[in-house]
């Protein structure tokens, strides 16, 4: 996205500058020009234009020696995968890039690992090549910091991990006007901190702590009325079709059966983008999970309705309608079925591996089960099963499950995700005007025009805050 290009072309001289180091890019995705050896020149010339050439990328130039041993461990693994496990679990000298294979395979557009596929062959050869000239590229260069607009998927999560490994600091954005900064950690290999959230509020003021729940609960009871805050703005303007809101509109009709029976509801998640960007899963990926839900979910006696994502991939639709063959017993909603009318109508219980609605269901009252490790894990509003045994007792029993809900944790952790994360620095440093901010333009930024239009104008004061913000804020890991 241009103005995330932008943001890190200040971010990157400033850290040359401070660190007596050149800026250079990398490009560890391949594509059909560097498949026949054609550069990608019109990449090459937006990273030249901030002074990063593009010095790491897939090319014979840089993956030549490495080829021979990377058929030869690609082979190696490929040949003894058993089970989609082993994909998940395979690392090069320790550390562990399974997971982004798995997920750089789903995202080629397939909602599941088939362990036999020529194509995971070569996803996990590729892996092995982006593995040793990243490797070798830190060990060279000297690399004092990484820019990466994400953690997932070959391309920019093996860098990502092998930097930690050197305890590289590696700084991403949390949104495209540029000066919310955040640093990523060992600890989960993601840009949200979710893993301490509880410990981070606690050290807040004392005084402030109500005010701010106050803030959370405004913004997270406007959303479950259908307003449309900054926190779920992206999924709405997504590429492609647009995502819709969640708590949209209530239609003139039912949408759940007045049976008598006790309703229970499954939120998917879009079964191709990063099921393992968080630490652990109970299952696989979201298709295994799926299909271990409603197999148990048709020997009950409930009422089960599945709902889509509503901001997932147009190739969910065609997983949606297999699921349906494959499970007749189960209701299925469409994606713009609105969460507010499924609440209004009663629902006794909700499943999802990590999504949002699992602390919006649980501030309503509603019983919710997760299936891994998730953005709410630090908190007890949801059930958080520790194994498959376990998961299947909370399916089988959906229609008494009983829960404390104690609403103000919801608010901390609501606070601490979508608001303190968030927070502006305190110089009200800018690099992009606000009327070019992602959350309005969405994917109008990828035009190129926007280059013409969006970036503030030179102004020394305004150069003064991001300077100081800057000095500030990198200080900690850069300066000791």
């Amino acid at each position: 996205m241009n103005p995330l290009i932008y943001c890190f072309s200040n971010i990157a001289n400033y850290l040359a500058e401070v660190t007596d180091s050149s800026v250079a890019a990398f490009h560890l995705a391949k594509s059909l020009f560097t498949k026949i050896g054609i550069s990608e020149r019109r990449l090459e010339k937006i990273y030249e234009s901030f002074g990063a050439g593009l010095e790491l990328k897939i090319s014979s130039a840089h993956t030549d020696k490495y080829e021979a041993a990377a058929k030869e461990f690609a082979t190696k693994k490929f040949n003894g995968l058993k089970s989609k496990w082993d994909v998940i679990n395979i690392d090069i000298d320790g550390l562990k890039i399974g997971d982004l294979i798995y997920d750089t395979y789903l995202r080629k557009g397939f909602h599941t690992v088939d362990i036999k596929d020529p194509l995971l062959l070569s996803i996990i050869e590729d892996a092995y090549l982006i593995f040793q000239i990243s490797k070798n590229f830190i060990q060279e260069r000297n690399v004092k910091a990484v820019l990466t607009s994400h953690t997932v998927y070959i391309s920019h999560g093996i860098l990502v991990r092998l930097a930690l490994q050197k305890d590289i600091p590696i700084y991403t954005l949390m949104d495209n006007d540029g000066l919310v900064i955040t640093d990523i950690q060992k600890e989960t290999y993601y840009h949200f901190k979710y893993h301490i959230y509880k410990k981070t509020f606690d050290t807040l003021p004392e005084a402030e702590k109500p005010k701010l729940r106050a803030q959370a609960k405004k913004v997270l009871t406007e959303r479950m009325l259908g307003a449309i805050d900054a926190g779920i703005a992206d999924m709405i303007l997504e590429e492609g079709r647009p995502g819709l809101a969640g708590y949209g509109a209530i239609a003139k009709e039912r949408i759940l059966k007045d049976t008598g029976r006790p309703r229970v509801i499954v939120m998917l998640n879009c079964f191709f983008d990063a099921p393992h960007c968080y630490r652990d899963m109970l299952f696989p990926d979201f298709q295994e999970w799926i299909e271990f839900v409603l197999q148990k979910a048709s020997q009950t006696s409930f009422d089960w309705y599945l709902k889509p994502h509503p901001a997932g991939m147009a190739a969910n639709d065609l997983v949606v309608e297999d699921l349906k063959k494959k499970f007749p017993k189960i209701t299925f909603l469409p994606r713009s079925a609105s969460n507010r009318q499924i609440l209004q109508e009663g629902i006794n219980s909700m499943f999802t591996v990590f999504g949002t609605a699992a602390h919006e269901f649980a501030y309503a009252g509603v019983p919710t089960v997760t299936a891994g490790d998730n953005p709410h894990i630090n908190y007890n509003f949801n059930f958080h099963p520790k194994t498959i045994e376990e998961y299947e007792k909370y399916i089988l029993n959906a229609d008494k499950l009983k829960i404390d809900i104690d609403k103000t944790q919801i608010e901390e952790f609501f606070y601490m995700h979508y608001i303190h994360t968030f927070l502006r620095n305190e110089f009200g440093a800018r690099l992009i005007d606000e009327e070019c901010e992602y959350s309005k333009l969405g994917y109008k930024s990828n035009d190129s025009s926007i280059f013409d239009s969006y970036i503030r104008g030179e102004n020394s004061e305004k150069d003064k805050k991001v300077r100081t913000f800057f000095n500030k804020y990198f200080s900690r890991q850069l300066h000791g």
